[in-house]
């Protein structure tokens, strides 16, 4: 699910749910929410947290749900 990716990303930047809701420009309460699995990013958030977090988020075709990352310093390699 997207919400333990987004946690693992958390956890690897060295960020809280707050430090990543002001980098963002959204609330902690929506970084929760995408945290914990209430809600999923829109496309925009979802860009924002790659930028903020410093990985590319690619979802994987078999299932269109589950996305994988990528550290944008591996030049595309998966990490």
């Amino acid at each position: 699910k997207f919400s333990h990716t987004l946690r693992v990303a958390l956890v690897d930047a060295g960020m809280t749910q707050q430090q990543l809701a002001d980098a963002v420009g959204v609330s902690r309460e929506t970084v929760n929410a995408h945290v914990t699995g209430r809600t999923e990013p829109n496309v925009t958030q979802l860009t924002k947290y790659a930028e903020a977090l410093g990985v590319r988020f690619v979802v994987a075709p078999a299932t269109g749900l589950e996305p994988v990352t990528y550290r944008s310093s591996h030049s595309g390699d998966a990490a």
